[in-house]
């Protein structure tokens, strides 16, 4: 866009200058952010469909890089424990070990969705006024602004305008996706928050001796869970009660929507979550497992066999404060904290939850 590299700018500016200069431009209210430019890379596996990526400059870079060191800590500080995407001290296992969870205390009824189009359809104004909820300083809501409506510069050199959504490749993007997205958090967690009708375990067990589903919901980015301790039936009418929230232009894509148990199993973050017999077990010995589908491609990147790397892991995440030991590898592995995950095979890999897991381990569970 502007023929700037990193190149050229520890060569010929210098980084003092290149950023003293662009302090100038923020305080005086010259800077622009420049249009995004466009890359199309195909979608895994193989429907034949592109990810459209917006690229910033170097500049526009380095101006969200500081928009989130001041805007990320404010919004975490109001998120939901439920949601595990793009936030700091959180990764897909934890939200792999949530569903373990859950699962295990009867929550096996399932409402597997999709956000269409998350980073594209994304209603401005509907966004700014979250923003506007926790900022008030009107540079920053400038500033956030003026990059959503950038433009795109296409792979063709033509101009477009971005009247909704927020680019795929920004350094900002993903904080204002969660942003967005923290609306439908809000909506399914609100039954946990204290005095609410699922606050405690208790609570939870007295509607189900009702005949009243309890549900938790786990979302990474635009990929959501809604685990149901309930009926077939109660699913449906959660999906038909998550499909009216579109007041931020979003909605559950309709190919990759599905209601299923856990026993017919699942794929997310690229596991295969199922409901499986316990191994030594003739009965009663139950509960989730996490594999993943993948192991060719996970095995050609640890280089190891493909059959080394096939059950992820083979007794799922420990519950426990102690040691958890693999039934295939001899070494036991201690992992600070009461949940970790143990993967098994010829490359055993302990992958335990970040620090400051604040997900449901700290709560009550059933």
């Amino acid at each position: 866009m502007d023929g700037l590299t990193t190149v050229n700018v520890e060569r010929e500016i210098g980084p003092y200058g290149f950023l003293e200069d662009l302090r100038y431009a923020l305080k005086s209210g010259e800077f622009r952010p420049l249009q995004v430019r466009e890359r199309k890379i195909p979608k895994p596996g193989g429907s034949g469909k592109v990810r459209r990526l917006g690229i910033p400059t170097i500049t526009d870079r380095v101006v969200q890089a500081a928009l989130m060191l001041v805007l990320e800590p404010i919004f975490e500080a109001e998120f939901k424990p439920v949601s595990y995407g793009f936030r700091p001290l959180r990764r897909a296992h934890d939200a792999i070990a949530e569903i373990h969870f859950y699962g295990t205390h009867g929550y096996r009824w399932v409402l597997d969705a999709d956000i269409e189009a998350c980073f594209d359809s994304i209603d401005h104004t509907a966004l700014m006024d979250r923003v506007r909820d926790w900022v008030k300083d009107k540079r920053m809501l400038r500033l956030v602004k003026a990059f959503l409506r950038a433009g795109v510069l296409t792979e063709d050199n033509s101009r477009e305008d971005t009247l909704t959504g927020t680019p795929q490749g920004g350094i900002l993007s993903p904080l204002l996706a969660n942003i967005a997205l923290s609306a439908l958090d809000e909506h399914l967690a609100r039954p946990w928050e204290p005095g609410r009708e699922m606050a405690t375990s208790h609570l939870r067990r007295r509607r189900r001796a009702t005949g009243h589903p309890n549900w938790r919901s786990i979302r990474y980015a635009d990929d959501l869970v809604v685990l149901t301790h309930g009926e077939r039936d109660d699913v449906g009418a959660l999906r038909e009660d998550i499909a009216e929230l579109q007041q931020l232009g979003l909605r559950l894509s309709e190919a990759k929507r599905q209601v299923v148990h856990m026993s017919e199993g699942f794929d997310f973050l690229g596991f295969r979550i199922q409901w499986h017999r316990k191994r030594g077990t003739d009965s009663g010995g139950h509960g989730p497992r996490a594999t993943a589908p993948l192991a060719a491609e996970c095995s050609a990147v640890r280089g190891t066999p493909q059959s080394a790397g096939r059950q992820l892991p083979c007794k799922a995440w420990q519950l426990t404060g102690r040691a958890a030991a693999c039934p295939r590898s001899s070494p036991r592995v201690p992992v600070a904290g009461r949940c970790r995950a143990v993967a098994c095979g010829a490359a055993s890999a302990t992958l335990p939850v970040g620090a400051g897991y604040s997900g449901s381990y700290l709560l009550d569970g059933g």
